[in-house]
């Protein structure tokens, strides 16, 4: 279906180019993204050349309809409010505090109805995770495995949002497979348990269903999977070599969704959603700063902190503008940052 409705939309297009607007070209971007979507599970299990070749087919349509919106718009700076998100659902957020940035965590709420139950599970998930670190401290399964559960626990025991918490037990769960020969059998199989556990608890916030199912069509290749890592432990450095432009937190908030992603021989598209979305919701504060959209840029020093990340990012992160195209929700970037780079060069 996906197929035939772009298949029309080109024919339309070619026979009354006239006709060609904003909508048709929206209806166009949502057909493309559901061709994304189908594909994704129809070559999930395949690894090789026919998955990499839709994967070049399907961006080479998506750049051309990039170009097609730029094209549209005789100021590209005119449609700018409208393209450019809010931060969303994701691991870490991002604001700005005494004109540096800073990471914003948003507190996710379980169903008022259930408040109760949900409560009673977290501390019966944190009392499983204790008894579970004096265990694992006791084994010889090294120090890595010993983090990646106290991570868990200090986010369940801090109330961290349930994003974070859910990549840092998928974290987990990598670490303890790659630990089973080592571990105990009975360990092995507790260590899993509890991981189960916390997703079970998990699945009662709507915030965490709602990352779950857009995560599903997230659709990387390993190589645009790279660049995302690449990118974000670049974006890491640069803002630890200007320690005046953001505070510890933000560098270490993007090497970390780096490091649940890098540390899976095959990351699911959960890591790298999440890895995305905290890239994306950097941008998205960065963008809106630079048009002068936030309320933020009442303040001159805040302004040159985002243009200086813009330059950075168009000078060494190019290849992640296009990459973030392939997740849902993210296509915005591409769309807008030539616009962004020729704002912050003024």
């Amino acid at each position: 279906m996906a197929i035939a409705s772009v298949r029309l939309l080109y024919d339309d297009t070619m026979l009354f180019p006239e006709k060609f607007g904003s909508l048709q070209l929206d209806r166009l971007q949502e057909e493309l993204q559901e061709l994304r979507r189908l594909s994704s599970v129809m070559l999930w299990h395949d690894g090789g050349q026919l998955r990499d070749n839709f994967d070049d087919f399907w961006r080479g349509l998506w750049n051309l309809s990039l170009g097609m919106r730029i094209g549209l718009n005789s100021d590209p700076s005119s449609d700018i409010e409208r393209l450019i998100p809010d931060q969303k659902i994701a691991p870490f957020g991002f604001g700005f505090n005494q004109s540096r940035l800073v990471v914003l965590e948003e507190f996710s709420n379980a169903p008022a109805e259930a408040y109760k139950t949900v409560e009673n599970v977290r501390e019966e998930l944190i009392e499983q995770s204790l008894e579970l670190i004096d265990d694992v401290a006791n084994s010889n399964s090294g120090p890595r495995l010993l983090k990646r559960l106290q991570s868990v626990h200090n986010r369940l025991e801090e109330r961290k949002p349930v994003v974070q918490l859910g990549m840092a037990t998928q974290s987990l769960v990598a670490a303890t497979q790659g630990k089973k020969d080592e571990l105990p059998a009975d360990l092995f199989t507790l260590l899993l348990a509890h991981a189960q556990n916390v997703f079970s608890y998990l699945a009662q916030f709507p915030d965490w269903q709602d990352f779950v199912h857009q995560s599903l069509a997230a659709n990387t290749s390993p190589n645009e999977t790279e660049t995302l890592i690449s990118s974000a432990r670049a974006l890491a450095d640069f803002l630890d070599h200007h320690s005046d432009y953001a505070t510890a937190d933000v560098p270490q908030a993007l090497r970390t969704t780096a490091a649940w992603t890098e540390n899976l021989e095959k990351p699911d598209g959960r890591m790298i959603y999440a890895l995305g979305r905290t890239i994306e919701n950097l941008l998205s504060l960065i963008s809106r700063t630079v048009f002068e959209i936030s309320e933020e840029v009442r303040k001159e020093a805040v302004k040159l902190i985002a243009k200086g990340v813009v330059r950075f990012v168009a000078a060494s992160c190019a290849a992640l503008i296009y990459t973030m195209a392939g997740l849902p929700g993210a296509e915005w970037i591409a769309a807008t940052f030539d616009a962004l780079v020729a704002a912050a060069t003024r």
